[in-house]
C-alpha cells in the first residue's frame, strides 16, 4: 500500500513538473497514483488551486465543484455562443476567473469537448484573448482509456482531438508504475485490457478467474447500471436474520443556497440512508491519511450503536467509525451544504461509476452487462489484487478500447 507521505521516483519527477508553470496533462493507468500526487501537490502549493471534476459525486470526493459549475456553463442551453454570452454577464464568475491562477481538472476523460471549448472561450474573454484559456494554467488529470463523457452523439470526438486541447501544449506526465498491486502478471494483463487487446495468454489468465454465482459471492459485484445495485444490496441484507439499524443521512443546506436535499444526495458518495446489520458487508468510502484503509476497503459490521460502527476489514483490522460530513462547495469554493453519516456503504454491489477511483479487496464483474468501451478495464482494474478478482461471462469480445485513444497514447 502506498505511504501517504512517500512519492516513488516516478511520482517525484511528476511532482517537480507540477511545481513548474507549464500546462500539465497527468495521465497513466489505474493505480499509478494520479490522485495521490495531486493531493500531495495541493498540500504544497503556495496558492489556492480550485479542483473541478466532471460529475458532482466526483467533485465532492476531491473537495471541489463540477467543471460546469466553476465555468458557469449550465447545460449549454442554446449552444456554446449563447452559453459564453450568459456566463460573461455573471460578475461572480468573472471575478472568480480573474482571481484564479491555475485549475486542476480531475477525470478529464469525462469532460465533454463542447463544454471544454466553452470554458476556454470564457477564460479568453475574461483574461486574454490571445492565450489559450486566457493564460490560466491547466492541470488535467485522468486516463482516456477509462470512462468517456456522456454524449448524445456517439460519433463525436474526444477532447484530445480538439484545437482547444492542442493549443494548451501540455507537458505530459504518463505514469507507468502501478502502485495498487505488485503482481506483475496481473499488471501485464491489465495493461493489455486497457489497450483493448486480448492475446491468448491474457485470455487464459482472465478465463481462469470464473466467478461463483452472484448469490454465493462474498465480495462486491460491479454492475454497469444503478438499477441493479440497490435491489441486490437489499436482497443480501434481508438474508441476514438480525435486526437492522437505519442511519438517515443528515443534510444541511445554507440558507442562501439554491440546492435541494435531492440534489445534495445526488452529489454525495453517501446514500440517503444506510441500513446495517451485524455481519453486513460494507465498503469504506474515504482514504485514511496514513494508509490504514483506502476508498474501496471492504469489511463486515462487528458492532453498531447510534454514535459508532465497528468494521472488521477483510484484512483483519478492526476500525471504529463516527459519523463524518462530506462538503458540497459552490463554484467559488464556498460551503453550500454538508451531508453527514458514517463514511461507509453496503458493498455487496456497486456501479462501476461509483467504484471509479476505488481499490476494492474482492470483486466480481459480469462482462456481459457492460456496453461502453473502456468499461471492462475500469471494472477489472478496481481489484486490489488478482486473487481478489472474479469474472462472470468472460469473453475476449467484451474487451474494447477506442482506436483513437490507442493512437493518442501511442503518440505520447
Amino acid at each position: 500500500m502506498m505511504n501517504e507521505h512517500t512519492l516513488n521516483p516516478e511520482q517525484t519527477e511528476a511532482f517537480d513538473v507540477l511545481l513548474g508553470e507549464k500546462n500539465v496533462f497527468l495521465t497513466g493507468a489505474a493505480g499509478t497514483g494520479k490522485s495521490f500526487i495531486i493531493r500531495h501537490y495541493l498540500k504544497e502549493a503556495e496558492h489556492k488551486t480550485p479542483v473541478v471534476a466532471s460529475t458532482g459525486a466526483a467533485a465532492v470526493l476531491v473537495g471541489g465543484c463540477t467543471f460546469h459549475s466553476f465555468f458557469g456553463l449550465g447545460i449549454l442551453k442554446g449552444g456554446v455562443e449563447k452559453t459564453v454570452s450568459r456566463a460573461l454577464k455573471d460578475k461572480r464568475l468573472v471575478d472568480r476567473i480573474l482571481n484564479t491562477k491555475e485549475i486542476i481538472i480531475d477525470e478529464i476523460s469525462m469532460i465533454d469537448p463542447e463544454a471544454f471549448y466553452a470554458a476556454e472561450q470564457i477564460c479568453r474573454f475574461v483574461l486574454d484573448m490571445k492565450k489559450p484559456f486566457g493564460g490560466l494554467r491547466i492541470i488535467a488529470v485522468g486516463d482516456f482509456y477509462q470512462l468517456p463523457p456522456i454524449q448524445k452523439n456517439k460519433a463525436s470526438f474526444w477532447l484530445f482531438q480538439t484545437q482547444a486541447w492542442a493549443s494548451l501544449e501540455f507537458e505530459i506526465i504518463n505514469l507507468k508504475k502501478i502502485m495498487r498491486t505488485e503482481d506483475e502478471d496481473f499488471i501485464t494483463a491489465l495493461n493489455y485490457i486497457r489497450r483493448g487487446e486480448c492475446p491468448d495468454f491474457v485470455d487464459k489468465y482472465f478465463s481462469e478467474k470464473k466467478s461463483p454465482p452472484k448469490k454465493d459471492f462474498d465480495g462486491t459485484v460491479l454492475f454497469g447500471r444503478r438499477m441493479h445495485v440497490e435491489g441486490f444490496n437489499d436482497k443480501k441484507l434481508d438474508q441476514i436474520d438480525t435486526p437492522a439499524n437505519v442511519y438517515e443521512s443528515s443534510v444541511v443546506i445554507k440558507r442562501t443556497s439554491k440546492l435541494t436535499v435531492e440534489r445534495v444526495l445526488n452529489l454525495s458518495p453517501l446514500p440517503e440512508k444506510i441500513s446495517l446489520k451485524i455481519g453486513a458487508l460494507v465498503m469504506i468510502r474515504k482514504n485514511h491519511p496514513f494508509g490504514q484503509y483506502v476508498n474501496g476497503t471492504l469489511g463486515n459490521i462487528e458492532y453498531m450503536d447510534s454514535e459508532m460502527v465497528k468494521v472488521k476489514t477483510l484484512g483483519g483490522s478492526l476500525i471504529d467509525f463516527a459519523k463524518e460530513s462530506f462538503e458540497v462547495l459552490n463554484a467559488d469554493g464556498e460551503l453550500e451544504a454538508t451531508i453527514t453519516n458514517f463514511p461507509i456503504s453496503l458493498a455487496w454491489a456497486s456501479t462501476i461509476h461509483k467504484a471509479q477511483g476505488a481499490s476494492i479487496d474482492l470483486i466480481s464483474v459480469d462482462l456481459a452487462g457492460l456496453w461502453e468501451r473502456g468499461q471492462a478495464y475500469v471494472a477489472l482494474s478496481r481489484a486490489k489484487s488478482a486473487a481478489g478478482l472474479y469474472i462472470e461471462n468472460w469473453h475476449p469480445k467484451y474487451i474494447k478500447s477506442d482506436p483513437r485513444v490507442k493512437a493518442f497514447y501511442d503518440s505520447l
